[in-house]
């Protein structure tokens, strides 16, 4: 982008290696999309030259247009076709991007107004969903952040990094309001269910339980080898907390006294942790490739489920949906996948161009979403009537008779979207 007064060059995008084929601005002069022979069109923010929302429309755009109130862009391709998206909502796959650096940690806030995430890149960032627009930044001085969870109400953002913190932010302006120091790296961080405390488990071996107002030690726990995982039960009562290494445990704790309520073991070490709704189950990512379900009145496995096998196929991330039956599970396979897990039926799955790094339900159970090495976070719908409405949304009629009979040859006609013609 240049300055027309003086010819000064005042920003630089990148298309990584792909040919840019159009560019054009938004009504308001704050947007610009560009389209490349990728088959992406993409908008980014004047003022930061980022990367903001990214279209797959697979056309290698020859021509880029936005409505004059910037709710809609047409794309016109070299296949003949002009589609035009709803900006606001029309897409089903929301994408944003941390560029150059791979996405550790994904959060829904407890509204569906957001999606917060966490990168190697030090920052974590605050997207509003129904735009795909960031609007606020949290940064770790130095360093990564591997987590980034909401409190229950919200109104606050908690991240954990390998500067040897954990910070807790207000959501709406990302201003910083504690930060907790530990001697090693924080590895995972969660709010209580009512909001009041905040745990974190750190390689220094120990999870700790602070008050989220002053930001004052309240207990600590051992734990061997490494915290890798840390999580409440839905009541607040016990704390999860999930080794690396060798130890390979999991381990449940009345953290108010301390008292450890009991061990399991998944082997080659927990990269995650989650409860179901009732708090009767437990559930349990490592690095052989498996998600297990434990109950946790008998510390029993009842459920095992396992992604391909392979160098390094670690399932990193695991949470379950807000009814209980399924579960949805993150791998360096570069799959998410979501489960009946009482079955062991892999029921969805979505693909990235790298390992899948966290994964998370939205409270109502429509959307997952999910972090990547790929420097992508994305928000998928994931169940088929749900894919079936989206469609239909954007459709203007059904298939006719000779459309069908050529696609779906064998199936009988039926109306696939009954409110369209």
């Amino acid at each position: 982008m240049w300055e027309t007064d003086t010819g000064r060059r005042l920003s630089y995008i990148e298309h990584e290696k792909y040919k840019v084929t159009n560019v054009t601005f938004s009504s308001d002069g704050k947007y610009l999309t560009t389209a490349s022979v990728d088959g992406c069109s993409r908008i980014w923010d004047v003022a930061t030259s980022e990367e903001a929302i990214r279209i797959s429309d697979n056309s290698s755009g020859r021509l880029l247009t936005f409505s004059r109130d910037g709710k809609y862009l047409a794309t016109a391709g070299w296949e003949n076709t002009v589609q035009v998206w709803e900006i606001v909502s029309g897409r089903d796959v929301i994408c944003v991007i941390h560029p150059g650096y791979g996405v550790q940690g994904v959060a829904l806030s407890p509204d569906g107004k957001y999606l917060a995430t966490a990168s190697e890149d030090n920052s974590a960032r605050l997207w509003e969903l129904s735009t795909g627009l960031e609007v606020v930044r949290m940064v770790h001085p130095g360093y990564g952040i591997n987590t980034v969870t909401f409190s229950s109400n919200g109104r606050y953002i908690a991240t954990a990094s390998w500067d040897k913190t954990a910070r807790i932010w207000e959501t709406v302006s990302g201003k910083e309001v504690i930060c907790i120091n530990h001697k090693d790296r924080v590895h995972d961080v969660v709010f209580s269910p009512d909001g009041r405390y905040l745990a974190t488990a750190s390689t220094e071996s120990i999870a700790i339980v602070w008050e989220v107002t002053t930001g004052q030690e309240v207990t600590r726990m051992s734990i061997k080898r490494g915290g890798s995982a840390i999580a409440f039960n839905p009541d607040g009562k016990y704390l999860a907390t999930g080794s690396g290494g060798d130890d390979m445990t999991v381990q449940v704790w009345e953290w108010e006294t301390g008292q450890k309520l009991g061990c399991m073991n998944h082997p080659r070490g927990v990269t995650a942790i989650a409860f179901n709704p009732d708090g009767k189950y437990l559930a349990t990512a490592g690095w052989d490739n498996t998600a297990r379900v434990w109950e946790l009145a008998t510390r029993q496995e009842v459920a095992r489920i396992s992604h391909e096998r392979g160098v390094n196929n670690a399932v990193n991330d695991v949470a379950f949906s807000p009814d209980g039956k399924y579960l949805v599970t993150g791998g360096w396979d570069k799959t998410a996948r979501v489960w009946e897990w009482a079955t062991h039926q892999e029921v969805a799955r979505v693909s990235h161009e790298s390992g899948v790094q966290s994964v998370a339900f939205s409270l109502d159970g429509k959307y997952v979403a999910t972090g990547s090495y790929d420097s992508t976070a994305r928000v998928w719908l994931w169940q088929p009537k749900d894919l079936i409405d989206e469609t239909c949304h954007r459709l203007t009629r059904n298939l006719t008779q000779e459309e069908w009979q050529q696609y779906l040859l064998g199936e009988p006609y039926c109306k696939t979207c009954p409110n369209l013609p």
